[in-house]
């Protein structure tokens, strides 16, 4: 769906089940979560307890990817009333250290947040170098994810 200079896609959720915070885990990322669980699709999800703690942690990208950890969401409350919650998205081991605006995170972030909060709608800042801002809802078992895009270019294919 398209709303003006917002683009929605609909995607599946993931569930996640809480782990031990192994050494190696506070040692590649840097923090030491409050919560750290394994998601359904083979992310790591640490949940730290403030939005500083995501937007000033520093990883050791190859630690992470070494460690088990090499694809990891990192989220917190947002410190802001015009966000529910901040993120940040490292997959050294995909060959991406951080991954600027992250969508799929979502699939796990929304029902994650819904399940502590009763939200269903959400407004999400993700803290890396260029950021991003997106809007989800959870409908259904499935999570609606909302970012702004824009054509840079449009073509026809024939085959």
């Amino acid at each position: 769906n398209k709303d003006g200079e917002w683009i929605s896609l609909d995607f599946p959720t993931y569930g996640a089940e809480r782990i031990e915070v192994p050494e190696k885990f506070i040692k590649a990322s840097g923090i030491n979560p409050a919560e750290l669980l394994r998601t359904s699709n083979g992310w790591a999800l640490a949940v730290c307890k403030t939005e500083k703690e995501v937007k000033e942690m520093s990883p050791d990208f190859a630690g992470l990817r070494d460690s088990g950890f090499g694809d990891l969401i990192v989220t917190a409350p947002s410190g802001s009333h015009d966000y529910d919650y901040v993120l940040r998205c490292f997959a050294p081991a995909l060959g991406i250290n951080e991954d600027p605006v992250t969508g799929s995170a979502q699939c796990v972030l929304v029902p994650y947040w819904n399940a502590r909060n009763g939200k269903t709608e959400f407004n999400v800042r993700q803290l890396s170098a260029r950021g991003g801002v997106l809007r989800c809802s959870l409908q259904d078992k499935r999570v609606i994810i909302s970012g702004q895009a824009k054509s840079v270019f449009r073509a026809e294919l024939f085959v």
